[in-house]
């Protein structure tokens, strides 16, 4: 059903909560007339339109809550004018154009939520003026600039949320001010420059949320003194440097999200003293050690499959560990924790192997990939890094991935080496389901060109380079003489749609 206008003659009502109604329908305009309105609560149904301005006139409400419906248009401005509010919530609709600068003057205002919309331009600085504001939740829009740097202002803050949008800069230093905290959530964005030391001063936080950005640099070490630290996400951004062990120091810790960095060195053996740690990520990155043995008291780690995303607890795939030898050996108790908790981590890391002008050949772990160097290749020993990826980090257009991408790079006294005469053969294999719906005989290995910012045919580096196929062993080889990111791609099978022809009787 829907809301009866009816209702705005009840001059004497207080509160209206209609939530969870299966309403749908217009919010009527006539609710405009209930002067001593105090609540207005009608979420969790299927109201569309407008928010009607004459809402606006409700100077005695406290609280005005329309989340999760299918609203639309723009939020009035003259919602600033409703000095008594106490909490908005507008979450889960689909109101566009930019947040009201005018709502920073509802100076009483504890909670406000605009997330899940499809809000656009800049925060208004103005919010700043919100000082007892505890909670602020602007996550799924589309807002750009920067953070305003009044937000530090927001000193009775504790959870702040503004991540999925397209926001840019750095994080304010202000927001050190913030001491109440306990959600930090900034991820999804397109921030740069650090992570800021200072919020290992925000002992109260419980989450820190800021992965899915373009940081860079180290991690801080200062962020180990968080006591209450339950969740670390500081996954997919451009993080290097090692792991600092002061991560081992978090008493509180369940979730480290360190994955998709270029974070190199060791893994520190502190971070198995954390037997709480439900989620460990570790993958994609640069790092070189053994695991630690201190990994066996990770028992409370979700079991394989049964991540939220169907994934493991722990992930350590894609970086250079090393694997021991005859892994995994069943007297090791580390070994057999690790094959137990991550099955495939060993065949997903990357290889550094020195060839002098002997040549030789190198495998991938996982038996997919070799790379023949010929004899007298090489002038001198040389320093070949390969390094597996679970997709390609460039966007591949109109060719569809087929299961396997890495970087191979190789170094000798005087520096990298890009160029090799006689060239190197790189044999693929893949499985069929790897090349379902790709034309099988134009599979291609390609290598991303910096010069153009385009995937080309690697059998293109070579003077009169070709392919050697066997389209029903699944395999194909192809001479390189230029080293760079590969993958390979295909085009994809056309699909034919005929029309549907219906015939009367």
């Amino acid at each position: 059903g829907s809301i009866p206008a009816e209702l705005g003659s009840l001059n004497s009502l207080v509160e209206l909560n209609l939530s969870t109604n299966q309403l749908s329908g217009l919010i009527p305009s006539e609710l405009g007339s209930l002067t001593h309105l105090n609540k207005l609560v009608l979420n969790n149904n299927q109201l569309t339109g407008t928010i009607p301005i004459e809402l606006t006139n409700l100077t005695a409400l406290v609280d005005l809550t329309l989340r999760y419906n299918q609203l639309t248009g723009t939020i009035p401005p003259e919602l600033g004018n409703m000095i008594s509010l106490n909490f908005i919530s507008l979450d889960g609709n689909q109101l566009t154009g930019e947040i009201p600068a005018e709502l920073g003057d509802l100076v009483g205002l504890t909670v406000l939520g605009l997330s899940d919309n499809q809000l656009t331009g800049e925060i208004p600085p103005e919010l700043g003026n919100l000082t007892g504001l505890n909670t602020l939740f602007l996550y799924r829009n589309q807002l750009t600039g920067e953070i305003p740097p009044a937000l530090g202002n927001l000193v009775n803050m504790t959870w702040l949320e503004l991540s999925s949008n397209q926001l840019t800069g750095e994080i304010p230093s202000e927001l050190v001010k913030m001491t109440r905290s306990y959600r930090f959530m900034l991820g999804g964005n397109q921030l740069t420059g650090s992570v800021p030391a200072w919020l290992g001063n925000m002992t109260s936080l419980w989450t820190i949320a800021i992965g899915g950005n373009q940081f860079t640099g180290p991690i801080p070490a200062e962020l180990g003194n968080l006591p209450n630290l339950k969740e670390l996400d500081l996954q997919d951004n451009q993080l290097s440097g090692s792991i600092p062990p002061q991560l081992g120091n978090l008493p509180s810790l369940t979730d480290l999200r360190l994955n998709n960095n270029q974070l190199s060195g060791n893994i520190p053996p502190e971070l198995g003293n954390r037997t709480g740690l439900v989620r460990l990520f570790l993958d994609h990155n640069l790092l070189d050690s053994d695991v630690p043995e201190t990994f066996v008291n990770l028992v409370n780690l979700v079991e394989p499959g049964q991540n939220w995303d169907g994934g493991d607890g722990l992930r350590l795939e894609y970086n250079l560990l090393n694997v021991p030898p005859d892994y995994p050996d069943p007297d090791v108790p580390l070994q057999v924790f690790l094959s137990e908790m991550e099955p495939d981590w060993h065949l997903y890391q990357g290889l550094i192997d020195v060839l002098g002008t002997d040549g030789g050949e190198i495998t991938s772990l996982d038996g997919t990939t070799t790379i023949l160097i010929p004899a007298d290749t090489l002038d001198t020993d040389t320093t070949f890094t390969f390094i597996p990826q679970s997709e390609a980090n460039y966007d591949t257009g109109g060719l569809s991935f087929a299961g396997s991408s890495f970087q191979l790079t190789a170094e000798d006294t005087a520096g990298l080496v890009t160029e090799f005469d006689p060239p190197l053969i790189v044999t693929l294999s893949y499985t069929d389901e790897e090349v379902a719906g790709i034309y099988e005989d134009l599979l291609a290995l390609y290598y991303w060109d910096e010069a153009s910012s385009a995937w080309v045919d690697a059998v293109t580096t070579c003077p009169h380079g070709a392919y050697t196929r066997d389209l029903e062993g699944n395999t194909l080889s192809v001479p390189i003489c230029h080293l760079s990111e590969f993958a390979v791609l295909g085009d994809p099978l056309l699909r034919t749609f005929l029309p549907m022809v219906q015939v009367s009787r």
